[in-house]
């Protein structure tokens, strides 16, 4: 079974009869059966980000939910498995029941996001993504989708008219100041809202639909807005139409664009129209190649949103390759959702390239093995004390557990690296044992943290230590935990 709708269409099926239809429907636990084009890997997690989707810097993902009971909420989760947020996923806010999900999109700078949502007020939020603080930021009536053109400007695809044809789709180009101000470029006649993606040029594309359900094959169309007619409708105030536009390619449906920014004049678009495919479209040609199926078991499966991770990285595998693409799918009839991420054969996630398969540290672009410190720290000796601190500076306290670096034998004499502490004026108290079964024991208190034992005898002898502070009148003040046991053999 296949569902053509348009958003609006969807919003609206969804809110009228997904949660009746899901109530008298079985919940399928089985993956998705996904197929897609060779030299990509898809990764299913159960994550409902059907109301929107825009990965984030980090490579984690920032959503909305779908919940027409107790209202969608704004989530970011965790799509990099670094374990951060804990548990998964963090909320970030909850919105009134009365409102949908339309759109997320993180700002080219990765400092915040937008969040649309129609339906109730038709209010869009703005994301600090340095403090997660989600706040009011303008209303736009039957708001669709958007694309930034830059951190202070972007499109934004509209329609007031819900589903009444008498009204145009709109598209507003938007300066993203503290108070907002949108002057429309274009209007499309008899078509309800479409998705917009902007290419590096400053080209627009953007998908028009039908208000006929289902929709018919071939009734929606890609087209693109030149750069320098929209820049000439901000000027003069008079919107473009579908005359000025070129590039126009026919599909089955339109719900959502993700934008590759390829090497070269070429990009490429990835299209979902709330069917089982996601196409495939190289700017400038003509042809719609499929590129992804998915398959529920039930014949309900749709992907909706689309969104690029490294929209300007490789996606293939010709070599190493940090771009993903990844698309929200409702299932079970809506009932449930599901986050499908594709990587090339040659992912390299953490742009070191070193493909992942290869890689020890995948998400550490600094490493491909984990070294001493493990992945996500540096093998690093600040101190030069010969034992790595990870690019932490250790300070000293009861609870410290002190390591040795090396131990060095010569004739007769041994050697200690012992572990340097942030703090000033610390002390090692150093017990030695031996040789061999004997447990004659030798203590003595030193400032230097390489000391040299001189004039032993042969043997194998047993070391440990614990650093310590002493105030002026030589109490102490703070002590370490003993250290490990170490065993060295004297010549």
């Amino acid at each position: 079974m296949t569902f053509l709708l348009s958003r609006e269409a969807a919003r609206g099926f969804g809110f009228l009869g997904a949660v009746a239809m899901s109530a008298a429907l079985p919940t399928p636990a089985a993956a998705l059966d996904v197929t897609v084009q060779p030299g990509f890997v898809p990764t299913e997690t159960n994550e409902n980000v059907g109301g929107g989707l825009s990965y984030l810097p980090d490579g984690d993902i920032l959503a909305l939910t779908v919940d027409y009971v107790n209202g969608p909420k704004l989530v970011r989760i965790d799509a990099n498995a670094d374990g951060i947020p804990v548990g998964g996923s963090k909320t970030l806010a909850t919105f009134d029941s009365a409102a949908f999900g339309t759109f997320v999109q993180v700002a080219p700078g990765g400092t915040f996001a937008l969040a649309g949502l129609s339906g109730g007020s038709s209010t869009i939020y703005r994301v600090d993504l340095a403090t997660d603080a989600v706040t009011p930021y303008f209303t736009e009536d039957g708001n669709f989708d958007l694309t930034f053109i830059d951190d202070g400007h972007a499109y934004l695809s509209s329609n007031p008219g819900g589903f009444n044809p008498n009204i145009p789709n709109r598209i507003s180009y938007v300066e993203l100041s503290s108070t907002p101000v949108a002057k429309t470029v274009a209007e499309i006649a008899n078509s309800p809202s479409g998705p917009v993606a902007a290419n590096a040029r400053g080209d627009l594309f953007y998908v028009s639909g039908t208000y006929t359900f289902p929709t018919p094959a071939g009734s929606s169309t890609l087209m693109k807005f030149s750069a320098s007619n929209l820049a000439d409708a901000v000027v003069t105030g008079v919107p473009l139409s579908v005359a000025h536009a070129t590039d126009q390619v026919t599909l089955d449906g339109g719900y959502d664009i993700a934008y590759h920014r390829t090497v070269g004049s070429q990009g490429e678009l990835f299209l979902s129209a709330i069917t089982d495919v996601v196409v495939r479209i190289v700017e400038g040609e003509s042809l719609a190649q499929q590129f992804l199926t998915v398959n529920d078991g039930a014949g309900s499966a749709a992907v909706t949103g689309l969104t690029f991770f490294d929209p300007f990285g490789v996606f293939d595998s010709t070599g190493p390759a940090r771009s993903k693409l990844a698309g929200s799918v409702a299932k079970n009839f809506f009932a449930d959702y599901s986050l499908v991420q594709l990587r090339t054969t040659t992912s390299d996630a953490d742009g070191d390239k070193v493909i992942d398969s290869a890689d020890l540290c995948a998400f550490d672009a600094m490493k491909s093995s984990p070294g001493s410190c493990g992945c996500g720290f540096p093998d690093t000796d600040a101190n030069a004390d010969q034992i790595f601190d990870c690019g932490v500076v250790t300070t000293l306290s009861n609870r410290s557990v002190p390591r040795f670096g090396p131990l060095v034998t010569g004739k007769g004499t041994v050697k200690l690296r012992l572990e340097k502490f942030g703090n000033r004026g610390t002390r090692y108290v150093v017990e030695l044992i031996g040789p061999g079964r004997s447990n004659a024991k030798r203590v003595f208190e030193t400032t230097s943290s390489a000391p040299t034992l001189k004039s032993l005898p042969k043997g194998v002898y047993r070391v440990r230590y614990r650093a310590l502070l002493r105030n002026a009148r030589g109490k102490i003040v703070r002590q370490s935990k003993r250290s490990s046991t170490e065993s060295v053999t004297v010549n």
